[in-house]
């Protein structure tokens, strides 16, 4: 299986107080590592496409995962336009497309769906999504949730036509898709260790509200559903 990682940011200003946090596209490449069998034969290869950084040919990966981003997916930065259309060419030439975080927004946005900051404000830290009845999900997870770091202040509000809800929680209705037969996408960070979320939280500190930091205080003893998520990516 042939996987091209579309980096959306390295996180350079966090990453120069925690020392010991990886490069951000090492946290996919263990994460996929951490439900990779010897018959997937993974070969990935990492485009920071911040810098515009392309395939060659978009043929030559089986599955791009869009990562995460400080960005925001409705921005008419030129490298968020040139990404959307990358992603729309891909799914036409048979790619699967993985979202995640800003991924997941950003797919919504280039398949016709809306994304708009949260109304809710930040969204920091674990927490429990359920699955919206029987879906592609469910076989990973049969007790009908899963749990995931997040970190986010947007939200998609209108999934795109040809799209499924997978999953959803109080604070985000939209909190994993699936579109047509080539996407999948999560709000939350299936490739966030402690290390990498607790850096991220550290740096942005004083945007959070002491309501927003309480919460995620009483649920840092979740156990995160990481690999299971990336077996699911993996698989679809």
């Amino acid at each position: 299986m042939r996987i091209g990682i579309l980096l959306c940011e390295k996180f350079e200003a966090p990453r120069a107080t925690c020392p010991e946090a990886p490069e951000y596209a090492d946290e996919f490449l263990k994460m996929l590592k951490s439900a990779q069998t010897p018959s997937d034969m993974l070969s990935i290869e990492t485009f920071y496409v911040k810098e515009n950084q392309y395939p060659g040919d978009i043929c030559d990966f089986d599955k791009y995962i869009i990562t995460g981003s400080l960005a925001s997916a409705y921005a008419n930065s030129g490298w968020i336009l040139g990404l959307k259309q990358f992603c729309r060419e891909a799914a036409g030439r048979g790619a699967k497309l993985i979202g995640i975080c800003f991924g997941h927004q950003l797919l919504a946005e280039a398949f016709g769906g809306k994304v708009e900051p949260a109304k809710a404000d930040w969204g920091v830290g674990k927490r429990v999504s359920k699955l919206t009845g029987d879906n592609y999900l469910a076989k990973y997870f049969p007790k009908g949730e899963f749990v995931l770091e997040y970190s986010h202040h947007d939200q998609v509000v209108s999934p795109p036509p040809n799209s499924k809800i997978l999953s959803s929680s109080s604070f985000c209705p939209i909190e994993s898709l699936s579109i047509g037969n080539f996407g999948l996408t999560f709000q939350g960070h299936p490739e966030f260790d402690d290390i990498y979320a607790s850096m991220l939280f550290k740096f942005f500190y004083s945007q959070y509200s002491p309501k927003e930091r309480s919460l995620r205080e009483n649920n840092a003893l979740l156990l995160p559903d990481n690999a299971k998520v990336a077996r699911a990516i993996l698989d679809f």
